[in-house]
């Protein structure tokens, strides 16, 4: 069985906080859309999991929405002090879950459309992102949170796009978007506990605010870089990052997991598969 994790924390203040974006659809219509889109369109052995820092509760009105849903809530710490809507690293590891042999961690803001292929032999999966920050920002990630990765001569540049065209990833540089991670069971404290602390870049005021917000991200992918080389990234069209790539040039009935991450992700979602969407937020 799989443990699908999805962190789901509501912003009812609509402010602009770091390691956040706004979209116009909520958090909790997000959820939705991603439960009914996983019922209708995956069928493999998973158990759904939302969880959501416990000193943000959920209206009324969104509350009895969920209670009537096929799912388990939890309300946990968040991760770090300055970042109330990040509770991954604390989902992952909640040992009141039903035990399973992987955990399948996804952003709210994702989309299950056909049946993905999961590699259950390997001890991770992810997907790239698509683009690599400035060295000099990555190498402080990688020092100041003892990653100590060897990261010369890795292949940078539109990582995203260079794998949907095909290119061999064997050298890509280890930067993988967080919209999705899929790890075995027993590699979840070791996550944690490489990934944790990567949350203090948040708190580097003499950084700029768009390199402590991804920063968390270069953090996850180090940690998972240093758990375990037996990894592939997820198929084409798995955490298929919709601003990223041409729609028509990969053909959306190959998307198995839609991502409208970032500022205006949704309303380019919604343009290529506007009636999908709209089924399934009806249902």
């Amino acid at each position: 069985m799989i443990n699908i994790i999805i962190p789901c924390t509501p912003n009812y203040s609509g402010k602009n906080i770091i390691n956040t974006v706004n979209k116009k659809i909520d958090m909790v219509s997000q959820f939705i859309l991603l439960y009914n889109s996983i019922i209708k369109n995956w069928s493999f052995d998973y158990k759904i999991n939302l969880f959501h820092n416990k000193n943000i509760p959920f209206k009324k009105e969104d509350k009895e929405i969920l209670d009537k849903l096929d799912i388990e809530i939890f309300g946990v710490e968040q991760d770090h002090n300055s970042t109330p809507y990040q509770v991954r690293c604390n989902a992952v590891c909640h040992k009141e879950m039903e035990i399973g042999t992987h955990r399948l961690v996804l952003d709210c803001d994702t989309v299950a459309l056909k049946q993905p292929k999961l590699d259950l032999d390997v001890d991770w999966q992810v997907m790239y992102a698509n683009s690599v920050i400035d060295e000099t920002y990555y190498e402080f990630i990688n020092t100041k949170y003892d990653y100590n990765l060897n990261l010369k001569d890795k292949v940078k540049g539109p990582l995203f796009s260079k794998y949907m065209d095909g290119d061999d990833y064997s050298n890509f540089f280890p930067h993988f978007n967080g919209g999705a991670y899929f790890m075995k069971e027993g590699l979840c404290k070791d996550f944690k506990q490489l990934f944790t602390p990567s949350y203090g870049i948040v708190d580097q005021v003499n950084l700029p605010r768009d390199i402590r917000h991804i920063g968390i991200q270069y953090g996850a992918s180090f940690a998972l870089a240093k758990i375990s080389t037996n990894w592939k990234p997820f198929e084409p069209g798995f955490n298929y990052l919709v601003k990223s790539y041409d729609i028509a040039k990969f053909n959306k009935n190959n998307v198995s997991l839609l991502h409208y991450c970032g500022t205006g992700g949704f309303e380019v979602a919604y343009r290529d598969f506007g009636e999908e969407i709209d089924h399934l937020r009806r249902h």
